[in-house]
């Protein structure tokens, strides 16, 4: 027989930036770095996730925002760092967390399965757009071509994104 000894990575996150507030369907720049803090190498096998979530601890319901999976083993005491840009989810208005999970289906064996979340504070604001003039001829008739005319007003905080229709 031979001793064999085992080093098991431990995949931690050690920074994550994001603004501090974003209106619905923006896209933003996020950062985050990850440290493997264990003793052996951790195989490019896992995903970080985002979410976005109501508190800071992740549960089923939040709402999935990216994934970026490994690309490359981190051997020990070395990290890595991501910078994707996403696009926030269309959630009411509200104070959220933006949540980063490393290696979130636990496909890394780790020292330490306890640490592979860290949250960040992240408002979300929404637009509020809203008829406030509509004008049409008093009389028409059948198959008569007529001018309207109306106006729509974000009432609301957030910046409305050109992706919709006035009916």
């Amino acid at each position: 027989s031979l001793t064999l000894t085992l080093a098991t990575p431990d995949l931690t996150p050690t920074a994550f930036t994001a603004p501090a507030s974003a209106t619905t369907q923006q896209s933003i720049a996020l950062s985050w770095t990850v440290a493997n803090q264990g003793a052996g190498a951790a195989q490019p096998t896992w995903s970080d996730y985002i979410y976005l979530s109501t508190d800071a601890v992740y549960d089923t319901g939040d709402t999935y925002v990216t994934v970026v999976h490994g690309t490359t083993a981190v051997a020990a005491g070395e990290s890595y760092t991501r910078t994707p840009t996403v696009t926030v989810p269309n959630v009411p208005a509200g104070n959220y967390y933006l949540l980063l999970r490393a290696d979130h289906w636990g496909n890394v064996y780790e020292a330490n399965e306890t640490n592979n979340t860290q949250a960040i504070p992240i408002t979300i604001t929404t637009p509020d757009l809203t008829p406030t003039a509509f004008t049409a001829p008093a009389n028409a008739t059948t198959q008569q071509s007529i001018a309207l005319a109306w106006t729509v007003t974000n009432q609301g905080p957030g910046v409305a994104k050109p992706t919709w229709s006035d009916y």
